[in-house]
């Protein structure tokens, strides 16, 4: 962070603050500093007893002397450190390791510039190389690990391992995908572990799934509780106005509510007969069910119901007063007594554990991964009653998928990832990308991995529209198959840079698809959709979209002497 946005963080503090700040924080980037070099001289030193316990096995006559030595070397430094003989063994071959085969990345840790941990992503990360890959590993991790944070680095040391690899990450994934399993690991306090090991790309999709499905919980848990909290506005409303209506003196012993099925109409009868208006009474409660439901968004923190549109209707498309009926009728036969100042509740017993459901979003995915688990579909769900379940059942996961051109032609060429960097298996990348509804494609500068401009490998809706009014049919000269019934063709194939743009875009049944591509016809695009082909043998031929012929008005004479496929010329 450069000094012009520490100033502005900082600006709340006075100078003498400001400045204890800087020089603080000066500190620890020192301590740390400090810290790395130590991690980087006991890195040193740990390489060192290795080599000597190494010499002393080699001159040892013993079968395993090599191992003995290494393995009484390592228990000494357990016992100087107080620390287990296996994990001083593991941390002193670990030191070796890494001084020797990353002499940049020790060097870089012993001047302060990298962390212990950064050091550790790139060793780990190079395990599966073989000594060279390791060398262009670490010549190229040092850049990156000065300026990123280890997490960051893990992430770029992986796709910098996947590329340099002898042995291809589809069949290093398919290696690993034979491993899978689950493992049961019972903690305290009655709690287990319950441990997956999966294909990245399946384990991201069920933690997103999970995620959406938590967030529909959460926002039907939140208009659970405006409800409630609404419900028992209009019942304290009921009881102020019956109050008010004792001080005047009016009689409210037999009043009543009562809901007329057919036509929704509520009528408040007195004792004398005279019926309150039902218009001005639904204006009412409706202006009291509104500022409940505000007090009730001010109290959870939120400036609007996110049920409601921004012109004050329900979203449903019911009109206000439907919606103040229906919480007078819930309200019927329980608003009789003027004691019951709390007010009646509009929720049922479900609704109401709704309201009052306080899980977090780690609590709520856990519990319905296992509902999903062990009922095979969300309707289980306890939360259910306010009308999510449908809403759940539709949610679906949501991914980001990187893939290298090359590897759609390719599957053991180039490395695809997910989300934030996750690398995942070729193969599985390639069925992402032939099922997806569209492609974006991203143009870079391979000297330094700057994206310069995104396309998409499918044709929006609006361009296929377009394409069907221009070219009307196949466009392989004398092809009268309709465009509807025919491809949309890149005429510069997408995998080598073709833009999916309307000049590049054309129609070709399916037999003159094929044909362009697998014998010895090309074609061109050329202004306003004229298309070039060019036979095996040389000849060229040219079509004009049938459109501009029709749309295009004749001058001179009424009679057209040719037919509009006549632009269709061979040269």
């Amino acid at each position: 962070m450069d000094a012009e946005r520490i100033t502005r963080k900082l600006e709340g503090l006075d100078p003498r603050q400001r400045e204890r700040a800087r020089v603080l924080v000066d500190e620890v980037v020192e301590c740390d500093r400090e810290i790395a070099r130590a991690e980087g001289k006991k890195a040193l030193v740990l390489a060192e007893l290795a080599e000597i316990a190494h010499a002393e096995g080699e001159r040892s006559p013993a079968p395993n002397g090599i191992e003995d030595a290494r393995r009484a070397m390592a228990s000494e430094i357990a016992a100087a450190t107080h620390t287990h003989p296996a994990a001083a063994k593991h941390v002193m071959e670990e030191a070796e390791g890494f001084v020797s085969d990353y002499p940049r990345m020790r060097e870089a840790l012993c001047d302060g510039r990298i962390s212990a941990r950064h050091a550790r992503a790139v060793a780990d990360a190079g395990g599966v190389l073989d000594h060279d890959a390791r060398a262009s590993l670490d010549d190229a991790a040092v850049p990156f690990a000065e300026t990123s944070t280890p997490g960051d680095l893990k992430r770029i040391v992986k796709q910098q391992v996947a590329q340099l690899d002898a042995v291809s990450l589809h069949e290093r994934h398919e290696r690993e995908r034979a491993k899978r399993f689950v493992t049961l690991t019972e903690r305290d306090d009655g709690m287990s572990d319950l441990l997956f090991y999966m294909p990245t790309f399946e384990a991201r999709a069920i933690y997103d799934r999970a995620t959406q499905l938590a967030k529909v919980v959460k926002t039907d848990r939140r208009r659970a509780r405006r409800e409630a909290q609404g419900a028992r506005g209009i019942g304290e409303v009921s009881a102020a106005s019956e109050s008010a209506a004792r001080d005047r003196g009016d009689d409210v012993r037999t009043r009543s509510v009562r809901a007329d099925s057919n036509s929704g109409a509520r009528d408040y009868a007195d004792a004398g007969g005279a019926k309150v208006d039902r218009a001005d009474n639904e204006r009412s409660i409706r202006a009291h069910t509104d500022a409940a439901r505000a007090t009730a968004d001010h109290a959870n923190g939120e400036n609007a119901d996110p049920d409601r549109d921004e012109a004050g209707g329900a979203r449903s498309g019911r009109a206000d007063g439907d919606d103040a009926r229906e919480a007078v009728a819930q309200t019927s036969g329980r608003a009789q007594s003027a004691d019951a100042a709390s007010g009646p509740s509009l929720l049922n017993a479900d609704s109401a554990v709704t309201a009052t459901d306080l899980r977090t979003t780690d609590q709520l995915r856990v519990d319905i991964l296992t509902d999903l688990i062990l009922t095979s579909s969300p309707t289980a769900h306890e939360l259910h009653a306010s009308g999510s379940g449908s809403a759940l059942a539709e949610v679906s996961a949501t991914v980001q998928v990187t893939v290298p051109v090359e590897q759609i032609i390719d599957p053991s060429d180039g490395i695809s990832w997910i989300d934030e960097g996750g690398l995942i298996s070729p193969n599985t990348a390639r069925g992402i990308a032939g099922r997806a509804a569209g492609w974006e494609r991203l143009f870079y500068r391979p000297e330094t991995g700057v994206i310069e401009h995104v396309d998409h490998y499918r044709p929006s809706s609006g361009q296929r529209r377009a394409l069907i009014g221009r070219d009307v049919t196949c466009r392989f000269p004398g092809c009268t198959t309709p465009a509807r019934r025919s491809d949309v063709d890149h005429t510069r194939d997408y995998a080598r840079g073709g833009s999916t743009t309307l000049t590049n875009l054309a129609h070709l049944c399916e037999s003159h698809h094929v044909m362009k591509h697998q014998s010895g016809w090309s074609v061109t695009q050329r202004a306003h959709g004229v298309m070039e082909w060019t036979s095996p043998t040389g000849r060229t031929y040219e079509d004009e979209p049938v459109s501009r012929v029709f749309f295009r008005q004749t001058a001179g004479s009424d009679d057209e002497d040719d037919p509009p496929w006549a632009t269709r010329r061979a040269t």
